[in-house]
Parts: C-alpha cells; structure tokens; sequence
C-alpha cells in the first residue's frame, strides 16, 4: 500500500487545531474589547451631557445664603403689610359720630377707601408672598436638579472608568454595572 506523500500526523492536527482556537480567542477578544470601548464612549458622552446639566441647574440656582436673606427680607415685609392692615385705624371715629345724612355717606366713602387701600396692601402682600414661594421653590428645586445631574454624571464617569479598563483587559471578567442613582 503506497502512501501520498502528504501525511497527517496527529500533532499536526493538534497544532492547527490550537492555531485556530487562539485565532477565535483573539477575535473574541477583540470583539469583546470593541463592544467595551463602545460603551466608554457612550457613558463618557452621558457624563459630559450630564455635567452640562449640572452646570446649568448650578447657574440657575443662587448662592442659597443671598435667597435666604431675600426671602427673610420679603416675609418680614409681608408680615407689616399685614400687621399695617391689621392695626389700621377705624375710618369712623366714635368721638365724633353724629346722626346726620352728611356724616353718614362720609363715613362710608371713608370705609369704601379704607376698604380698597387695605385690599390693595393685601394684594401686594399676597403677591409678593407668592413670588417668595415661588423662588423659594424653583432654588430647592434647582438644587436637586443640580445634586441629581451630578450623581448621574459620577455614576457615568465611574461606568466610563470600568469599561476602558475591560476594553484593554477584555480577557477579565466583568462585574455587574451598578444601578443608576435616583
């Protein structure tokens, strides 16, 4: 029996078998390393989207302490509008009350006035109230937003951390990404 002049020994076919294992390896690797870049990517773009969220929540809050003493400042106004209502004289002086028709229609006009210009003071008091509220709640809520966005912006730095790492050691194994920050 005559043999070709080709023969396959077993450690050649060993051999080949472990190149082609090692070539797969390698392209899962790289695969792996590819996909993990991808993901620095995108959580290095959250992090910078998310800081820029940060900045602008900051610059539209103010420095805290300069809107507390305005909202003091504004409630202590708010507070002697009312206290001016309150205390306002009787437009009708019980001394010099008489009976006569004159006296009477003057003493009404004069609750009339009374009547609007202390509406007109409780008018201005609730509103400026109401825009004290309203900056008070539009700071603490950028403050939260600012707080929030910078959570979000650390969690992506951390997430943007982790899979540079992975994408030059692909070969490592891979903890669980962390939960996203309320």
């Amino acid at each position: 029996m005559a043999h070709g002049r080709f023969s396959l020994r077993l450690w050649m076919l060993m051999a080949f078998v472990a190149l082609v294992a090692v070539g797969l390896g390698g392209l899962r690797l790289k695969r792996a390393s590819d996909s993990y870049r991808r993901r620095a990517i995108y959580h290095a773009q959250m992090e910078t989207a998310r800081r820029a969220d940060q900045r602008r929540w900051e610059g539209s809050s103010r420095d805290p302490k300069v809107v507390e003493a305005e909202i003091r400042e504004a409630r202590a106004k708010v507070e002697s509008l009312r206290r001016s209502v309150r205390e306002s004289p009787d437009p009708i002086d019980d001394d010099r009350k008489t009976h006569n028709l004159g006296s009477l229609i003057r003493a009404v006009r004069s609750i009339q006035d009374s009547h609007a210009k202390n509406q007109k003071v409780l008018d201005e008091a609730y509103d400026l109230d109401r825009k004290t509220l309203m900056e008070e709640m539009f700071q603490e809520i950028s403050v939260a937003q600012a707080r929030k966005a910078k959570a979000l912006a650390d969690h992506h730095a951390d997430l943007r951390q982790k899979y540079e790492r992975a994408a030059s050691r692909p070969w490592l194994p891979l903890s669980p990404d962390p939960p996203a920050p309320n």
